[in-house]
């Protein structure tokens, strides 16, 4: 193996030992052998620079503000607040149809009987005998 073919190897080591020590998961030894390459590797060295930038402004990207968790949760409580005082119209609302529904039955009445259907008893009961009599019963 070449000497340029080596020290590339060990520099693409080095660079995935280098985000790991970034993610605080390098071991003692993986952080030896970073330190021990670095002060030869100016491209190492480069990288971890542009690795450390790249992460400094991502944290403070992804900064919360101060006070943002007790706004969501106040957001929350509010919308939770609106539901449950439309359930509770939607609620009052369903028991009125309800008792106007039953107020109009018993006003009517009661509803309508089979005696009174708008159909004629004695239509049916002519179709039936001339159905049976066809039939030969």
């Amino acid at each position: 193996m070449s000497e340029n073919t080596e020290k590339d190897l060990r520099c693409e080591r080095v660079r995935l030992l280098l985000s790991r020590a970034a993610d605080a998961v390098a071991t003692a030894e993986q952080r030896a052998e970073i330190d021990a390459h670095l002060p030869e590797c100016a491209d190492c060295r480069a990288a971890r620079a542009a690795d450390e930038a790249v992460r400094a402004r991502l944290a403070e990207l992804a900064s919360v503000p101060p006070g943002f968790g007790e706004q969501v949760l106040a957001a929350a409580r509010h919308q939770a607040a609106v539901a449950r005082s439309q359930n509770r119209f939607l609620m009052a609302a369903a028991v009125a149809a309800v008792l106007v529904a039953a107020v109009t039955v018993l006003w009517r009445g009661g509803g309508t009987s089979l005696d009174s259907a708008p159909t004629s008893h004695e239509a049916t009961r002519a179709l039936i005998a001339s159905n049976l009599a066809e039939r030969g019963r």
